[in-house]
């Protein structure tokens, strides 16, 4: 499988064979240059102006689903840029699992004592000023959740009801 060739067992990606995304602007269009299995993985090129409907081979429809290339992505004018890998995909077809360091007691009851220290304080202050403490233990004691934008603006609407009671 493609997937096995540009990325390590571990999910790491192999920069060598890594695809790289650039805009031309004298077409006003992207080349997408990727890696194919080979004696010498030889370097192939795709020009396009949009993310196509459909590939013209599997190698690039796997580009295109293991990484972001989004419109988004393609805005900015990359120069020569490695797209970022889609790594719950990655992780879900290597069969990765992400195992969190382990927590102690200890740090779990100092999170959570800072944790509603953080609380009490903006209820004090009615200030969001301590949401960011508030966040780091949180982070501390749930290792496993990926802490994106929308989890983030949903645990600081939490801590805002919690302080405004």
């Amino acid at each position: 499988m493609y997937i096995h060739f540009l990325f390590n067992p571990d999910g790491s990606l192999k920069q060598r064979y890594a695809p790289v995304v650039s805009y031309q602007k004298q077409t006003d269009s992207f080349v997408l240059k990727y890696s194919i299995p080979g004696h010498h993985s030889p370097r192939q090129y795709f020009f396009f102006k949009e993310i196509p409907a459909t590939f013209p081979n599997n190698f690039i429809s796997e580009i295109f689903r293991l990484f972001s290339i989004t419109e988004s992505f393609l805005f900015r004018h990359p120069k020569s840029k490695v797209p970022t890998p889609r790594y719950s995909i990655i992780n879900s077809e290597l069969h990765i699992s992400y195992n969190p360091k382990p927590i102690s007691q200890e740090n779990i009851d100092i999170a959570l004592y800072n944790m509603n220290l953080a609380i009490t304080l903006g209820k004090q202050h009615h200030s969001l000023f301590f949401f960011d403490s508030y966040l780091e233990n949180y982070k501390l004691i749930h290792p496993e959740i990926r802490f994106t934008k929308n989890v983030v603006k949903k645990l600081q609407r939490d801590f805002n009801l919690l302080i405004s009671r």
